[in-house]
């Protein structure tokens, strides 16, 4: 089936991407009439962008079932943090502490609390009590964020807490709420003090999946850590520290690749690069079936970890009139594994200025069928990938 473009909004933002590497990400979001849920049809859709500063905008998180988009855009304030759903289009969130760039990174499953970096340091909105920042430890560089938040409003990341012979700040990850505050989780050993850590993900059970000089590992309170051999480039776990995904170098050590770990079956690259060139996961679905990023200089989707099929082209394939559009980046998949987002231009965007939209595409649910015309590939997605 063919989509209609019902709107062409102008943005302008960019995102937080966890991972090996962390990055800043631009991208957009455009609306072409999508809906959301199990029974969602395929669509493209244009979130737009906030009044008032560069037609830039990026979305680079979603809720568990994509109801729920996140991103940041420029609005008259600069670097704006937004949420967008269908029914209510793009918000800029709201600053709690007066002017300063704001970007916003992730959601939690149910759309409730939105994680991001206002003024430098880590915040977590939610309706409730608007964006609330995290602060800082002692000692460091007044620097902090927050990489992951979940339905209770827990938050983990890292918060600077000293610095190097260099005078480089240091690192080591955190964890807050709105009770207790912030507070520096431990090390698995005592000469990770001098290089630092990392919480990237919480997992359902409470766990916190983290890095560390000393490896991956898993930490709770009651059982403290459980070291993840293998797992050491790993940026992202899905909600039961199953599956993995992250940036590893590969045998030629001449390139970070794309790759994935099971706790069964260890370090796997993902397939699709010759060694020696670049790639890396953004995103992946709870199962592990979906995994999004990028391979070279192509923003790729990997269908149960086979190799990687062009965004476009994948979009295409489920009857999508991809006609005229760019695929910039991609950054994120819903855990469902049927919201996909990141940004995008078409061409007949005309004019001054780079304008960029986030983009939302709804394929559809895990376990479907899809037949891309494009190569006559029959691809059964039975499980999710992360990035």
């Amino acid at each position: 089936m063919g989509v209609e473009q019902e709107t062409w909004p102008t943005a302008g933002c960019g995102v937080l991407v966890r991972g090996s590497m962390m990055k800043v990400l631009p991208v957009c979001v455009l609306v072409l009439g999508v809906s959301f849920g199990a029974a969602a049809q395929p669509s493209f859709v244009a979130v737009g962008d906030l009044p008032g500063g560069l037609p830039v905008s990026y979305a680079g998180g979603t809720s568990a079932d994509g109801s729920v988009v996140t991103g940041f855009s420029y609005s008259d304030q600069g670097v704006s943090a937004f949420r967008w759903t269908e029914a209510g289009g793009i918000q800029e969130l709201p600053r709690s502490n007066g002017p300063g760039t704001y970007e916003t990174g992730f959601v939690s499953p149910s759309g409730n609390y939105i994680s991001g970096r206002y003024q430098g340091l880590g915040a977590v909105w939610s309706e409730a009590t608007g964006t609330v920042q995290v602060g800082d430890l002692p000692g460091g560089s007044d620097s902090s964020f927050v990489w992951a938040v979940n339905d209770q409003g827990t938050a983990v990341g890292q918060a600077s807490y000293g610095f190097n012979s260099l005078g480089a700040p240091l690192f080591r990850a955190t964890r807050w709420t709105a009770s207790g505050g912030l507070e520096a989780l431990p090390f698995p050993t005592a000469t990770d003090e001098d290089i630092g850590s990392v919480a990237w993900s919480l997992l359902d059970d409470g766990r916190v999946f983290g890095q560390s000089a000393s490896g991956a590992w898993l930490y709770s309170d009651s059982d403290g850590f459980e070291m993840l051999p293998g797992a050491e480039g790993m940026g992202e776990s899905n909600s039961d520290g199953t599956f993995m995904v992250g940036q590893v170098s590969d045998p030629t050590g001449t390139a970070g690749v794309p790759a994935y770990w099971t706790p069964d079956g260890g370090l796997q690259y993902l397939p699709g690069l010759a060694f020696g060139q670049p790639g890396n996961p953004t995103g992946l679905s709870d199962d592990g079936s979906v995994i999004v990023g990028r391979r070279a200089s192509d923003q790729v989707v990997w269908i149960d970890q086979g190799e990687p099929v062009l965004i476009r082209d994948y979009a295409e394939s489920l009857g999508i009139d991809m006609t005229g559009w760019t695929i910039i980046n991609v950054i994120d998949v819903s855990a469902d594994g049927t919201t996909i987002v990141g940004g995008a231009r078409h061409s007949s965007w005309v004019g001054p200025g780079f304008r960029v939209e986030g983009f939302v595409l709804t394929i559809p649910a895990p376990g479907a069928a899809v037949v891309f015309g494009f190569s006559g590939l029959l691809v059964q997605r039975r499980r999710r990938c992360l990035h």
